[in-house]
Parts: C-alpha cells; structure tokens; sequence
C-alpha cells in the first residue's frame, strides 16, 4: 500500500498546519507531544475518501480546504507511521518520515480526542470555531437531568427519522456521518458531546440502556435500517456521578470512551499518565500499605494490555465497524491467548477483528506470553494450570517451547555474549586475579543430571564465566571435571593471569590443583570452613553439654581469627588456637609452664599442634571485673568436656585446612547466586542442556546487573530468625530493579521478530563434548522384552 511522505517547503508554499486550533509552524516549532522528537508536515492524501476525512478532522470549512495545505505530526499517534519502530529506535533529523495509508489526523494534540475541537451546531460547514476550553468543562448533573437530556435527543431521533434525507446511502461512513455530530449547551454549564455508537455512555456504573430502559420510546420495524444509519450520530454526554444510589447495583464498570471506530486513545507519555493514575485524576486508585521498614518504591510502568470478559467482549461487538449498522452473525475463535472475532452485518460486511497485532506469522500477544514466562522464571506447567483454572486460552507446550528457542534464547546468548567479552577485556589488564568457584547440582530424581560449575571475581563478585556439563559426559565426579576444565578455559583459552582460587574444602580438586595448576595458589572458602565447625561442635554437644553453650562463640572466633590474621598462616594458626587458653579462664599464657605442658599430654600421638605460642601470648579483650554469676561456664583442663573441644580444634587435617583460610574469602556471594538461579531453573525439575545453559546465562546477566548502583533502589533491614544462631537477628535487604534488561531483552526479540531476523543457537563453546541420551550408558530394550520379564517374574512367583 502506498504512504504518505513528508513534505518540503520547496514545493508547497504553505509552513503552517492547517488544523484550525494549531500553531505549529515548519522551522520554528517543536512537537508538543512528550518524548516526541521531530515535528514533520504531511500534505492531503490524493485518495477522495481518504482526503475527505482529513477534511472533516482539521476542523475547517470543506470548501475551504486546498490540496497545498499541510497537517503536522502532532496529530497522529505512533501507530499512524509506517516506520515507527525504527523511528523509535534508529531516529536522526535525516529520516523520513511517512504515514499509513488509512492514517487520520486526531484534533488536539495533546490529548488525541476527536470531540474537544469539532464544528458546532453539528454542521461541517460552520463558521463557528467550535466550543471555547471553558464550555468544554465536565459538569455534574444529577440522574434526573441525565434522563431529560436522553428524551430529549430520543424526540429529536424520531423527528430525523420521520423525514430522512433524500440522498441516504446505504454504504455511508463513519466519517461521513460525523458531520452529522451536534454539541449541547444550557446556559452556562455545556456537556462536551462526542459521536459515539450507542445513545448514552456515563462515567458512572450506570449503561444508557438501563437508564433509559423505561421512558425510551419504541420505534418502527420498518425504521431499522435508518436507526443503523443514524446511530454513529447520536451525541453523547460525559457526565461524572458520585454518590448517586442506583436500582441496578449489578451494573458493571461504565464506558466513558468513544467507540466510534476511527476513535484513536492516548498513548503518549506513560509515566505522566501513571502520576495522573496515582494523584486520582478521574480515575479509582489503590493505596497499597507498605511494610514497617521498607522503602516506600514508587512502581511506575505503562500499560499496554488488559483482560477481558468474553462476555463483555459481545457486548462491544453488535454494530458493524464500517457502516454501523446491526450485526447478523458473531463468532469468537482463538489462537492461544489472541482472540480472533468474525461478523457479518446486515448490510453484508464480512470482517475479522484482531485483539493483538502480529509479526508475520507470530501474534504479539502469544509472543509476550511466551518470552516474559521465561524472563519471570515461571515454567509452563504453572501457567497453563493458571489460565486453566482462570478459563483462559493460552498457547501450548510446543508453541511456547517454539518461541523461546527461535528467537528469545539468540537474544539472551548475545546479551550475555557481549557482557563476557567486555569482563574479559577488563581481566587481562587487571594483573593478578583472585576468583572463586563452586558447583551447584540439578537432581529431578534421586540422582542429579546435570553440575554448573560457575567461577565469579572475588573483587567485584561479577559472573565471569561457567559450564554446564551432564552425568555421562566425562569419567569421574562432575564437579571435579567441571572445575579443571572452566579452569583451562580460563587461564589457556583466554590467558587470564590466577593468582588465587576459592573453593569449598573438596578433597578430589585440592588434588586437581596440586597436580595440573601448582602455580595457582588455591584457598578455602572460610564460610564453608566455619560451617564445617560449627557442625562438629555440635554433634560434640550432644553428649558434652558445656560445649553446646560456646560452640557460636567459638566459630566466631574462627571468623575473627581469619581477618585479623592479615594474610600470616602461622598467626592464623595461634589467633585461633588461643581460645583453647580463653575457655579455661587464662588470658595470658606467655609464662604458664604448666598449662604448656598439659597441653602436650593431650595430644595424642603425632599431632602437631597446638605449638608453643610465639606470636601470640594474650587476648585481645578487655580484663573481666566480675567474674561472679556468669551464665556460661568456664572449661577445667581435667574435664571431658574440655578434651573434647581440644581434639576437634587442633586436629591435623582440620588445622591443615585452617591455614588455606588466611586470605579470608568467601564465597557468600556465589552461593546468592545460586540461590538466584533456582528462581530459572529449580532443581526439583529437569531441563535441556540448551535450556540449563540460556537460563543460567539468564541469572548471570542479571547478577552483574545488581551490582550496576543504578540497580539498587533502596535497602532496608527486617527482623529474622536464625536456625545456626537460634536466635533473631537484624539483617539488611536490598531492593533491585530488575525490570529494565528485561524490557531491553524485550525490545530486541520483538525488534529481531519483525525485521524476521532468525540467529541460530550455538551452545558449542559451553558443550565440550557429545551429550548422552542416557546418562547411565544403556540402550532401552524393546517393549516386547521388558514384557516378556515381567511375566516371568508372575510365573516364578506363582510356582514358588
């Protein structure tokens, strides 16, 4: 279909728009419209019926109108121009700018609606300029007048239909009737009138049937088919009732909007029109309470869709949307959530309405269903059974599972792609690195299937990279295989300088380390190691009660121990050690020989520590003034109690592994995102490794997008109980906004989805090697065998 380009000056004389209340003017004026960036002239259509309605909505004189003048885009939405998305996404001062062939321009700028700034009097031809901004106000008039002002526009209706015009066409449109649009006034207070289809539409829960059911007056069979001509110009008025106590409490919600077909709503700037939404501007809004403690987030975002009642749905469609007259026929069908309705006129007007635009093949609806599922970490189950028990249509498994992997999975493999790359760059000039790693597995069964192995910065907790390998792929333990092969990815593939790597205190990968990395100094994460003792300690006090009232203490001491240490094993070493001497009420040792020497007849064979104190000979604490009445006891050397704590403490591999703890790292933040990832894949649930690999890729993006300080919205801190502590505990909580890649990722899957850019997934680089079907190596036997056993097995049983 042809467009409409924008005009230059060279060739038209006229800089000006010809609609009779704008100003705008070509070179000096801005467009008013808010995040509107051009303001472009259109000339008149060379179509007769297109430049017909042009002619009825610029407000002026028919005759008056020439080809030469111009109307600016001020009014016509985004919709109206054909390139619309790539002006919102690729806009320069250099584009064209061009129309819809079926495009019509909107009277007021500002607020798109046709009745503010139509010719009075109903006439076209009007010299008039219409109603002034003050006899446009809304009034407020009570049920009685709304009932005389509707007898009196049903008296008028019955005079019109008396004597018809002469010229009467059966195929007469929309906006031809609109010449027919009348505006109502009574002294000073006026009611704005629009062309709408039904009689009377109030702001209140009230319908015009229902108002004026009773005094409506009944019309001729014979009259229908100029009722259905007439109908399109009947006036309507815009009444706002409050505390108005009506018979029919059932009545659903009003219908204040025009439904003249070429009626075009507002789209314009969301945020303002949620601040209107929010200050209660004609509109109900609902003050939800916020929790003691938390930030107060204002949560702005537009609306583009809504839910319909099926039912309320037919009530919409009962006139033809070209020529008004009634419906003989109406069919609803749909294709996953898009409803798809089919009618016929009387005057034989076939048509099909769409409730949601489409992309080719693809409807925008079932598109966005599918894709913001996936982006809300919701599975298909879930929502299914939701539009189930809502009686709602939804698309199925295959479709869903279709459009995640055609075009939603390429966009987050590129997103995630790029991020990699540019932590990558930043790496190598970094120098000397410290990572950590750790492996999180999935078991939909007894088993588990798959282990992602993930490797974050320790410095700025960002995702670096991970791998995903499945049971079946490599000999041995997963998480080991895992680990040394992202490590030679790492550090081969991409030349990435490792100084120090974090890991929980896997036996199996201390050995990797020794053997293929020695140069990689390989630490322990002290938050698995505290948690280590905090698990002894409490076994010992199930059968030494004093230990169960020190056992937090002296994990926190582990703690302390490790930051303050500053690096130095040996200090490390003696900082913990020394609460070996705190427990038994000494607090300096430096001179005891005695306390000296019965430690080393509680070491049994050849243990090692505790040595002598070197660099550590007394606490740090402050001396006690007043020892009497202490609710914890204090441990005696000779107590089994005490021999207890002394042999979890100084144990030889425990204290081995203490030493690989004095860099004081921990793997805090990983274990977050962990916790992040189940929201995508929860581990009661089993996955496809292309899917295991997007949606991690999914949870890593928005993991680093966290630690943007645009992300963070606010913080506050909550009471909560602690099962470690068994105490509660003040504890800080972050608010992220975690809508704005996911609105990125949006946009440019519908932007890929309707230039029809198909990307090919690739998951090569994080698939080593060929995925097993099974993970236990054997093929399935037929039916007809495992058949054939479990007979045998009834015979057996039989014969025995």
């Amino acid at each position: 279909m042809d467009v409409i380009k924008d005009s230059k000056l060279s060739a038209i004389n006229m800089g000006y728009c010809a609609v009779q209340w704008c100003k705008n003017e070509n070179g000096k004026s801005k467009s008013k419209i808010d995040g509107r960036k051009f303001l472009r002239f259109f000339p008149m259509p060379k179509d007769p019926k297109l430049a017909k309605s042009w002619k009825l909505r610029i407000g002026r004189r028919p005759e008056d109108v020439t080809t030469k003048m111009l109307v600016c885009s001020d009014h016509f939405k985004d919709e109206d121009f054909a390139n619309h998305m790539k002006i919102k996404l690729f806009y320069h001062d250099k584009m064209h700018i061009k129309l819809n062939s079926t495009a019509i321009p909107n009277t007021d700028s500002e607020t798109l609606e046709l009745s503010k700034h139509f010719p009075s009097v109903g006439d076209a031809n009007s010299d008039s300029p219409g109603p002034s901004k003050r006899s446009r106000k809304r009034v407020r008039r009570d049920l009685a007048s709304v009932k005389e002002f509707i007898q009196e526009q049903e008296i008028i209706l019955e005079a019109r239909l008396e004597n018809p015009p002469v010229d009467a066409d059966i195929d007469r449109s929309t906006d031809d009737l609109l010449s027919t649009a009348t505006s109502f006034s009574e002294d000073d207070n006026s009611l704005s009138v629009s062309t709408q289809t039904d009689l009377c539409l109030c702001s209140c829960t009230c319908s015009a049937d229902r108002i004026s059911q009773s005094s409506r007056p009944k019309l001729a069979s014979s009259q229908t088919d100029a009722v259905a001509q007439y109908r399109t110009a009947l006036p309507t008025v815009e009444i706002e009732c409050q505390d108005y106590d009506f018979e029919t409490s059932s009545s659903t919600s009003s219908q204040s909007e025009s439904e003249d077909p070429d009626y075009q709503p507002f789209h314009g700037d969301s945020e303002q029109c949620w601040e209107e939404l929010e200050q209660g501007k004609g509109r109900r809004t609902t003050k939800m309470k916020q929790p003691r403690g938390r930030p107060v987030v204002k949560k702005t975002y537009p609306i583009s869709w809504a839910i319909i009642s099926l039912q309320q749905l037919y009530l919409l469609f009962q006139f033809c949307l070209d020529c008004g007259s009634r419906l003989t026929s109406r069919a609803a069908r749909f294709s996953g959530a898009t409803i798809f309705m089919d009618y016929i006129c009387c005057f034989g007007h076939k048509r099909t309405w769409c409730s949601s635009p489409s992309y080719h093949r693809y409807t925008h609806i079932n598109s966005l269903l599918s894709f913001s599922t996936t982006l809300c970490g919701i599975r298909f189950s879930s929502m299914k059974h939701l539009m189930q028990l809502c009686e709602m249509p939804f698309i199925s498994k295959t479709v869903f599972n279709g459009h995640r992997k055609k075009w939603l999975f390429p966009v987050i493999y590129k997103m995630y792609n790029d991020e990699k790359l540019s932590i990558m760059s930043k790496l190598k000039f970094a120098g000397k690195l410290s990572i950590s790693g750790d492996a999180q597995y999935d078991s939909p069964g007894f088993s588990a299937k798959m282990c992602t192995y993930t490797i974050m910065n320790s410095e700025t907790n960002e995702i670096i990279d991970f791998i995903v390998i499945q049971k079946g792929q490599y000999e041995g333990e997963l998480e080991k295989q895992a680990c040394q092969l992202l490590l030679e990815i790492l550090i081969r593939e991409h030349e990435l300088d490792v100084e120090i790597f974090v890991t929980d205190r896997h036996t199996g990968i201390g050995a990797m380390m020794r053997e293929n990395f020695p140069a990689v100094y390989h630490a322990f994460d002290v938050w698995h190691m505290a948690k280590s003792l905090q698990k002894k300690l409490t076994a010992c006090a199930k059968k030494h009660q004093k230990v169960g009232s020190w056992t937090q203490m002296l994990v926190r001491h582990f703690w302390w121990s490790c930051r303050e240490c500053k690096g130095n094993v040996d200090l490390l070493i003696e900082m913990f050690h020394s609460c070996l001497f705190h427990i038994l009420d000494i607090h300096n040792w430096g001179r005891r020989q005695k306390i000296h020497s019965q430690f080393g007849e509680l070491r049994v064979g050849s243990r090692p520590y505790p040595t002598r104190p070197v660099l550590m000979k007394q606490c740090y604490h402050t001396q006690h003034c007043h020892r009497e009445g202490r609710e914890i006891p204090w441990f005696n050397v000779e107590d089994e109690d005490f021999k207890a704590v002394f042999k979890i403490i100084t144990g030889t591999k425990f204290t081995n592994d203490v030493k690989k703890c004095s860099k004081f790292i921990h793997t805090g933040k990983l274990e977050s995102f962990h916790s992040l990832k189940l929201s995508y894949l929860p581990k009661s649930t089993g996955f496809t490794m292309a899917t295991t690999v997007i949606l991690t890729m999914l949870a890593a993006i928005q993991n680093n997008t966290y630690l943007k300080s645009k992300s963070k919205l606010g913080s506050y801190s909550i009471r909560q109980w602690s099962r470690a502590n068994k105490e509660y505990l003040i504890k800080e909580r972050t608010v992220y906004d975690d809508t704005t890649f996911k609105k990125e990722i949006l946009q440019n899957t519908f932007l890929n989805l309707s230039r029809k850019e198909v990307y090919h997934l690739n998951i090569s680089p994080y698939v080593r090697k060929p995925i097993p079907k099974t993970f236990h190596g054997k093929s399935a036997p037929s039916r007809e065998e495992l058949q054939a056993k479990k007979q045998s097995r009834l015979t057996q049983s039989q014969k025995t």
